[in-house]
């Protein structure tokens, strides 16, 4: 085994050490990013690859502790600046067309129309309670109450029922 200042593996057990180690790559990442898309996080593993292979494990000590820990630590350094990095370029890119405002048709007018006037058809009985609710301009509390629901809870329902509305506004149009 090579000494602590002068560790330097051999290729096969660099090899060895990234095959052992790859679940805990994809493990990490998927784990820190998963608001990204699976080819984002594939980059990131792949970056994750690369950085074991030529820096961290070349420079592994086992005088300074087990392998795992060391490569998590070196790993979280290397998925917090490719996180930052994809950060900054989401940040600029265009919205896809599917998050875009939709313009003005009367197709979803006439769809937004039905579905206050009749939102049964749309939502489940709560949902189309809450709606009518939140329409009047009930507060919080009383919608809790109306709904049996507790307070706090409003607040989710009625992010739920807009993420419905959504759906169902984007597949009309």
């Amino acid at each position: 085994m090579p000494s602590s200042k002068s560790a330097r593996w051999s290729d096969q057990q660099i090899n060895d050490w990234l095959r052992e180690l790859d679940p805990l790559v994809i493990a990490l990442v998927k784990k820190r990013l998963r608001r990204f898309p699976s080819d984002a996080r594939d980059d990131v593993c792949q970056q994750c690859r690369v950085a074991l292979w030529q820096n961290v494990l070349p420079q592994y000590d086992p005088a300074a502790g087990p392998l795992t820990a060391f490569v998590r630590l070196c790993l979280d350094r290397v998925i917090e600046r490719e996180v930052s990095k994809l950060e900054r370029i989401t940040r600029h890119e265009p919205l896809p067309e599917s998050d875009l405002p939709m313009p003005n048709s009367s197709d979803v007018e006439e769809l937004a129309d039905q579905i206050t006037e009749f939102p049964e058809q749309f939502l489940t009985l709560k949902q189309s309670r809450l709606l009518k609710l939140t329409l009047t301009g009930s507060q919080p509390q009383t919608i809790a109450i109306e709904l049996g629901i507790e307070p706090h809870a409003v607040s989710k329902a009625i992010l739920r029922l807009r993420k419905k509305i959504r759906s169902l506004v984007h597949t009309a149009a």
